[in-house]
């Protein structure tokens, strides 16, 4: 596996750039194993964050590593993973509590030390290149524990940390999204 980094969404998501999300598009091998590809998709994405210039909200930040060992996941169900919900689920709230469950929409939205300036339609916008109307119903979504590597230390100390893995069987690619912000 190796990040596409010529793939049109870096180009698209340059527009939204107080998003503090990293993102990343993966290929996929054509030997897909579930949970197995996704793991090394993960690990692959997390590798290429060390060649960003900032990751989250940090323009300095360290090498990151992976523990495989510690690596553990669970599949999300498609309509959990684009609901958007209204801010006032969670009042002044900015930070993951063990009762809150963040959905992706919630990363992009609200879960952040500082307001974005993006709405539902950028949302939906962003989510129409990276995840095509006609093949949503097939992707294929997990969400990962948040121990198994650095990447996640400041959000861990501050604001939370989540990352998902999405596999899109008809575009034979991974799309890793994480958050891990410090205020």
């Amino acid at each position: 596996m190796k990040e596409i980094t010529e793939d049109i969404f870096y180009e698209y998501i340059k527009k939204y750039d107080k998003l503090l999300l990293d993102y990343a598009v993966i290929s996929a091998d054509d030997d897909y194993n579930s949970e197995i590809s996704h793991k090394e998709a993960v690990i692959t994405a997390i590798s290429a964050f060390n060649q960003r210039k900032r990751v989250g909200n940090s323009f300095t930040f360290p090498e990151f590593y992976v523990d495989e060992s510690k690596m553990s996941c669970k599949k999300c169900s498609t309509e959990n993973f684009f609901t958007v919900n209204p801010v006032e689920k969670y009042g002044n709230c900015m930070f993951v509590e063990e009762s809150c469950y963040w959905n992706y929409s919630d990363a992009f939205l609200y879960y952040t030390p500082y307001r974005v300036p993006y709405t539902e339609k950028d949302f939906q916008k962003v989510n129409y290149v990276l995840f095509p109307e006609c093949y949503r119903k097939d992707l294929e979504i997990y969400i990962w524990n948040d121990n198994f590597s650095n990447y996640f230390n400041d959000g861990n100390d501050c604001m939370g940390a989540v990352m998902w893995s999405v596999y899109d069987k008809h575009m034979n690619r991974f799309i890793i999204i994480g958050s891990s912000m410090t205020d």
